[in-house]
């Protein structure tokens, strides 16, 4: 399966929550505010029928917006994973860690990034402990299988293989065929 695919199938693993009232702390006149929030709804509404091209769209043109508004930023940054476009991703993540640098989950999400753009140095800080407190199981595996990845990148074949006793024991391969095997 091609990496693109991979990350179609994977689903927003937070909620995206939108910023319909960004706004409101700023001087804006009524066309921008207008405007911003036409794009919030737009990106809504492409996010709900899984049209993850006009998301894209609708958020890069919010985000060109209010370019000091994290959370357009790490929305957007989600949208670009979700279609494995991870230099864009990360280049969103960043730019929302920039404007606010507790927004949940996004320091997580920028780390997978850097795992898959091979940038394992800056990984390996950021997955390690998320690895050994996963927000939550479905993303607990994807963080292990990046950390492995970012091990063997950087030749530390040890630890990879380490992580990888981790997963099988945190995430057995009979769960996961049980579930996705068909019986004849």
């Amino acid at each position: 399966m091609d990496i693109k695919g991979r990350h179609r199938q994977i689903p927003l693993i937070w909620t995206i929550l939108l910023c319909l009232g960004v706004a409101t702390d700023v001087a804006l006149g009524a066309t921008e505010q207008g405007a911003i929030q036409k794009y919030s709804q737009e990106a809504e509404q492409a996010l709900a029928r899984k049209d993850l091209a006009g998301a894209a769209a609708a958020l890069e043109k919010l985000a060109g917006l209010t370019p000091d508004v994290a959370e357009a930023h790490a929305n957007l940054g989600m949208v670009y994973y979700s279609q494995g476009r991870m230099m864009e991703a990360t280049k969103a993540f960043q730019r929302a860690l920039e404007l606010n640098p507790k927004i949940s989950n996004v320091g997580l999400m920028l780390g997978i990034c850097y795992a898959e753009i091979g940038r394992h140095r800056e990984a390996v800080p950021i997955l390690e402990p998320a690895f050994q407190k996963p927000p939550d199981h479905t993303i607990g595996r994807l963080i292990g299988l990046e950390l492995q990845r970012a091990y063997i990148g950087l030749k530390q074949y040890d630890k990879a293989s380490i992580v990888a006793d981790e997963l099988l024991s945190q995430y057995p391969i009979t769960t996961w065929r049980s579930r996705n095997t068909a019986t004849f």
